[in-house]
Parts: C-alpha cells; structure tokens; sequence
C-alpha cells in the first residue's frame, strides 16, 4: 500500500467494509509503526528494523522537568548500526544522536524534560538491519553514587549495563570514577566499560584506555548539573561482579597565571595537564624546555570530542598559542617528548587569561 492511501485511512472516516478491506491488505507492524507503540520509564521494549520497517515510532508521558536517557541497543552490532530521535509533544524534533552510546549503539541524556505531554522516539538505523532494545529511564529513579560510599553489581551477558546517578561535592569538584573487579591489572582488557556523562553527552570513557585501568580521572561535577556513569559488559570477557565508587581526584589543575615545571624521561613520555575555562573564555598556552628536550603538544577536551590545538607532530622548544574556549569544562594539554625515544627534560608550562 503506498503513503497516499495509508494517509488516508489514517486521517478520513470510512465505512466498516471499507475498513476491513484496508485492514487485509496493510501489513500489521506498518500500520504500528505509523501510530506508534507506547513504553513506559524504566522498562525495556524489543522489536526488529528491517529493510522494509527501517524506523519505528515509540510515545512515552513525561513531565517538565524530568530528568531521563533514552538507551537505544542493538543486539547484534555487527549487523545494525542504530539512530535515535527524541520528538516533542508538537512532532518539533529535540535531539538526535547516532553512536552515544557503548560502541556503534545510540543514547539521548541525560535531558530534563521541556513541558507536559507525550514524547515520540523515533528508533532508526544509520546503516543495516536487525533487533534492538530501547528504554527511557528516570534519572530520578536511579541509584546516586556518592563519595567514598561505593555500590556493587553485576554485569555479563544477561544484564548488560548498569546505571548511577553521580552526586556533584561543591568542595571537590574534580573527582574519579573507580571500578573494582576480582581481576588482575593483566586482565583488565576483560574488566566492564566505565563511562561517564553529562548535560553535553559523553564526558570520559575507559574505552579510549590502552591499556584499560577500570578508573576515570578527573572527573568535573558541576553542583546542580546531572551527571551519570554507566558500567557495561565487555562481550570479550564473561562479566561478573564489581564494586564502583566515587573518590577525589588526584589530579591537580593548572593555576591560572602560574608557572609550573614537569619532566619528561624515558619512563614517561607523555605528561597530560588539565586546566578549567569558560566558554567564550581566551587563553593562552605557553611551554618551554630548559634543556634539548623538544616537545609535542596538543590541546583537546576531556572526552576528546573538542580538540583546540595540534601541531602536527612538529618539535619545538617554545610554543605559545592562543585558545578561545567552545564551552565550560576542563581541558587537557598533552605533552609529549618530540623524539619519542625516551629524551629526558624539563619544561615549563603556563595558562593564562589573555587581556583585551
């Protein structure tokens, strides 16, 4: 049947044998598809995008000011590739997102809820076919994670992910997200994904780890802001209990306008420092060596997905760059030894406002 006579059996009155007819001859999951299958906070919904149903429409009630995060899975990855889109109760599109999830897998959150009404979810494919499961949770209605008082659970191939509401401490605003299992430091590469999210999506994740340490540091938690954590299965590894817990940083941010020395020796290579900004904020980065070290610098976001500066792997002794900062958030300035043979040194490093 194609699109006109769909409209039309949705938007006019027929008589019953009419309506009968058009019945027999509309597939079933096409005609639910275009009105829509109801889910609920909390509770997972399964279904299948085929070639011929590539979207599905999904209707949830929320409430202004819900705080929720809408988890779209596939359960094959390898064969589909999901695309989530949050409506609003007028059909006026609020967000989208592709792969904000683990992997190639879709997430939409954490998101407070603009005004009453009935939302629609369309659950989509960026590229292939294949079952999915979707879930809008409550924020509200998660476990809190708080400071020094860590949680357990359990995650393997039956119970895949479990989430944590993060309780910012206005003292310590920079904090680190530990995961504990029965593993050894050799086996981490088995040990559960953590990840970490916030207004703005993806904050930091142990994925990017090579190797994996289970522990996300630093971690910025903004008092009144909503942040997560989600701990995933690894599907190389056979899951298992663990024990998360939130904890202060160790790491120590660049003072503004302060200078302060690092070194660089053959057993690192690499020192990462991290500075807070505001967005519309200029800075400027200043480094310089002492010696014949020559470094290497780049400039990024915490979770990476902003980066403010790279010099192309050219070494240099002095390096002065200017940064207008994209958002607030902390920042991280990498610093590598140029020769990456192991050149010991040391140099100095410098943020600073930059004056109009």
């Amino acid at each position: 049947m194609n699109r006109f006579v769909r409209y039309r059996f949705v938007r006019y009155r027929f008589a019953p044998g009419l309506l009968l007819i058009a019945a027999l001859l509309c597939p079933v999951g096409l005609v639910q598809a275009q009105q829509g299958w109801e889910l609920h906070y909390n509770s997972a919904v399964h279904n299948t995008l085929t070639e011929s149903q590539p979207e599905h429409r999904w209707t949830f009630t929320g409430d202004a000011g819900d705080r929720i995060l809408i988890d779209m899975r596939a359960d094959n990855p390898d064969m589909l590739d999901t695309y989530l889109t949050l409506l609003d109760p007028t059909g006026g599109t609020l967000l989208t997102d592709d792969d904000g999830g683990e992997g190639f897998n879709s997430r939409i959150g954490p998101y407070q809820l603009p005004a009453d009404g009935q939302y629609t979810i369309l659950a989509a494919r960026y590229s292939g076919v294949g079952a999915y499961a979707l879930e809008v949770r409550s924020l509200d209605a998660l476990p809190t994670l708080r400071s020094g008082k860590p949680l357990v659970g359990v995650v393997n191939a039956e119970h895949v992910s479990d989430f944590f509401l993060l309780e910012a401490v206005p003292e310590m605003p920079l904090m680190q997200v530990v995961l504990r299992t029965d593993l050894s430091a050799d086996n981490m590469v088995l040990a559960p994904s953590l990840a970490v999210y916030g207004a703005d999506g993806l904050i930091a994740t142990t994925e990017a780890q090579d190797p994996p340490t289970g522990i996300i540091d630093p971690v910025a938690l903004l008092p009144g802001e909503a942040y997560f954590v989600v701990v995933n299965w690894n599907a190389n590894g056979a899951g298992g209990p663990y024990e998360i817990d939130l904890i202060p940083s160790e790491v120590e941010l660049l003072e503004s306008g302060i200078v302060q020395q690092a070194t660089l020796d053959y057993n690192t290579v690499t020192q990462q420092h991290f500075f807070w900004a505001e967005a519309d904020q200029d800075v400027r980065v200043m480094l310089q060596t002492h010696d014949s070290l020559a470094l290497t610098t780049e400039i990024y976001s915490l979770d990476q997905q902003v980066w403010l500066f790279n010099n192309g792997g050219l070494s240099v002794h002095e390096l002065s760059v200017r940064l207008t900062i994209p958002a607030n958030g902390l920042y991280v300035i990498a610093v590598h030894d140029g020769s990456f043979s192991g050149e010991s040194g040391t140099y100095t490093i410098l943020v600073e406002p930059v004056a109009e």
